[in-house]
């Protein structure tokens, strides 16, 4: 059980609106797990498989590794219901989707960079089954691959941000919840308190 102080549990306005769930046939606490899982699985093996040994595969790597702690420190709030653990997942993983749009922009850029295609050709003519290609063939193919893979990440990156928004919803949804909780056994507090007292004075007047 989480140790929260008032200020933690105090009711806030909602940045996020009420929305559904990714997995629609599990209830919200399950949908965000499971989710937040795929996520996880999908961020170990997009860095295992495609990333690059450059400046910016190892930036990647180490905001996937940032990423999927806060992904796991997500799960643990989720179960343990812990208002510090889940409110973190706004704020990295935000980071991470604004990292994930500069490399769509950056990839969209790279695409009208003839320098950077004639390398990316140059490199692909390397290889046997596209060595006896004429090199605009092997632009094509370039150009396909690229046009391809930007197209992959921008569809990626909308499904990143759509479980964003959902799960910061459920967060808040926790917090409202939490709050409310928190207000009742306050107020249920206050008057033990205060009948308490009263019946103390009750007595003394007897």
């Amino acid at each position: 059980m989480t140790l929260l102080n008032k200020s933690s549990t105090t009711i806030k306005k909602r940045h996020f609106p009420k929305l559904g769930r990714c997995c629609y046939c599990l209830s919200d606490k399950a949908s965000v797990i499971v989710s937040t899982l795929l996520v996880l699985v999908w961020l170990v093996l997009s860095n295992i498989y495609l990333s690059k040994v450059d400046v910016y595969g190892i930036l990647e790597i180490i905001a996937a590794v940032i990423t999927a702690i806060s992904l796991i420190l997500l799960l643990i709030g989720v179960n343990k219901v812990n208002l510090t653990f889940l409110r973190q997942f706004k704020y990295v993983f935000l980071i991470y989707i604004v990292a994930l749009f500069l490399i769509v922009i950056l990839y969209l850029t790279r695409l009208f960079s003839d320098s950077f295609r004639q390398k990316g050709v140059a490199e692909l003519k390397k290889k046997p089954n596209y060595s006896n290609k004429s090199n605009k063939g092997v632009e094509h193919i370039f150009t396909y691959t690229w046009i391809l893979s930007t197209s992959i990440r921008i569809i990626i990156l909308i499904l990143i941000i759509f479980y964003y928004f959902v799960t910061c919803s459920y967060i808040e949804d926790v917090e409202q919840r939490v709050g409310e909780e928190y207000s009742i056994r306050d107020f249920e507090n206050s008057k033990d308190f205060f009948d308490d007292n009263d019946f103390s004075a009750d007595i003394n007047t007897k």
